[in-house]
């Protein structure tokens, strides 16, 4: 949901049985000012759940998978931003801002 220059992504997670759930955007730049629930990407802030750890990584960018990304964007380097629970759950909502 886009309002008042905010993205507003909501994920309403039900499983069968108590499980780890994670998500992963993949970005043409390493985020900066990294903290507990944000970190900043192209000069906006991104905002996740505090019980999400976040990692990033440098992709191969000769996976299969990959391997087109790199040149349609024109950069050199891909980077996978994950976050993943740090405890298991069964049912949660999860929310995420991009401002």
């Amino acid at each position: 949901v886009l309002e008042n220059s905010v993205i507003t992504i909501t994920d309403n997670i039900t499983l069968e049985k108590d499980g780890d759930i994670m998500f992963s955007y993949i970005c043409d730049e390493k985020p900066t000012e990294v903290n507990n629930d944000s970190f900043v990407l192209h000069g906006r802030t991104v905002t996740f759940d505090p019980e999400l750890e976040y990692a990033v990584e440098e992709l191969d960018k000769t996976w299969p998978e990959v391997a087109g990304i790199p040149g349609n964007w024109d950069v050199d380097v891909l980077y996978r931003v994950t976050l993943k629970n740090k405890s298991p759950i069964k049912s949660k909502t999860y929310v995420m801002t991009v401002r």
